[in-house]
């Protein structure tokens, strides 16, 4: 007798046909078409197939936000590390060299938009629309990455 739990579990989570699938089970190719076919088994792959990306591409972003920000720490830090010398330039420069006063305070300003520093009001509008988000994204989570299994047909279809 084939064991069916297994043939379904193989073609749902695998990328084998129903003509592969009767090679390896020693089973019809069209027993396994009509089986497949009753029970939805081309739906519920695709649908498996979906969760599969979806926490793939979630994953993705995921480790792309981590590295994102690890990439803007170091720029914070090296732009810190430059304003220091700025400032200690800027007390070593002579009032009257109009020039290197200018260039130090270029330099401020490149540092103060590679660092992107934004007024409190700014920060506070980007801290809302950041809760928001999180907010809709727990929302959406429905129980911490669960996959919901729908089978579809008679409960003796599966029993053993």
């Amino acid at each position: 007798m084939a064991d069916w739990d297994a043939i379904k579990a193989d073609y749902i989570t695998g990328s084998g046909s129903y003509r592969f699938l009767a090679k390896k089970y020693g089973v019809s190719a069209s027993q396994i078409c009509r089986v497949g076919s009753d029970q939805g088994w081309v739906a519920l792959r695709d649908r498996h197939r979906s969760e599969v990306l979806a926490k793939a591409l979630a994953e993705k972003a995921d480790y792309d936000a981590r590295e994102l920000a690890r990439q803007c720490g170091r720029v914070d830090d090296l732009a810190m590390r430059l304003a220091e010398k700025v400032e200690r330039a800027i007390d070593k420069v002579d009032p009257e060299d109009i020039a290197n006063m200018r260039r130090l305070a270029a330099t401020l300003r490149d540092i103060r938009d590679v660092v992107g520093e934004v007024s409190p009001l700014e920060r506070q509008e980007r801290e809302a629309r950041i809760a928001v988000l999180r907010r809709q994204a727990d929302k959406d989570d429905d129980g911490g990455g669960a996959i919901t299994v729908v089978m579809t047909g008679e409960v003796q279809d599966y029993a053993q």
